[in-house]
């Protein structure tokens, strides 16, 4: 019977000791996520003090006049590209699937009537008419708004980030997506872009 309470009591013991391997695990993937916060809240203000610092017009057309165009011009395109690169802040994805939405843009222009490619006749339907960095028409009054930007519901699985970020008065809410690539983030996706569409959605457009 002494044997028997002493089993117990040894049992007892050892299933309300505190698992400090699980514990310190769970300190050690909160300690992690809040460093992959901070890395990512300075990676996006990086992006967009870039983005400021190189204003461009993505995806930009060649004219035949000054109101006519033909199609991408690839060698603006083509060195925003070698832009895009030189940064090390974007995914091989990220630059593959912009260089997609030009080709995309130009076949669908090129088989398109000379009265859709006349800006005269209003916005062409390949162009978004907003910053598809932000979605936006407008910037906050500062200059320096990138400054301000605070990162919200971040979701993180495995190497994987999806979050949303602000210019710190939740005005707007823009989505991005990072990607881990050997202990370093890198924008993989960011939301004005699914504003473009596939040829045949533009071809649909065209022919209604």
């Amino acid at each position: 019977m002494r044997n028997s309470f002493l089993l117990c009591l040894v049992l007892f013991s050892c299933a309300n000791k505190p698992n400090n391997k699980n514990q310190s695990n769970a300190l050690s993937l909160q300690h992690s996520r809040e460093l992959d916060s901070l890395h990512l809240l300075a990676l996006t203000k990086e992006v967009y003090k870039w983005h400021l610092d190189n204003n461009y017009v993505d995806f930009s057309y060649l004219y035949v006049n000054d109101s006519i165009f033909t199609g991408i011009d690839w060698k603006k395109h083509t060195a925003r590209l070698e832009s895009l690169k030189a940064t090390n802040f974007f995914t091989d994805n990220f630059i593959r699937n912009y260089n997609q939405i030009a080709h995309t843009l130009d076949s669908s222009i090129k088989s398109a009537n000379i009265q859709f490619r006349d800006t005269k006749s209003g916005i062409p339907i390949w162009t978004t008419n907003v910053d598809d960095w932000c979605n936006c028409q407008e910037y906050p009054a500062t200059y320096w708004y990138w400054e301000n930007i605070s990162i919200h519901t971040i979701d993180i699985v495995n190497d994987k980030a999806t979050y949303t970020w602000t210019w710190g008065d939740n005005s707007i809410q823009y989505t991005l997506e990072a990607i881990k690539d050997k202990e370093e983030w890198k924008i993989n996706y960011m939301e004005g872009m699914k504003s473009y569409l596939t040829f045949t959605q533009y071809d649909s457009l065209l022919n209604k």
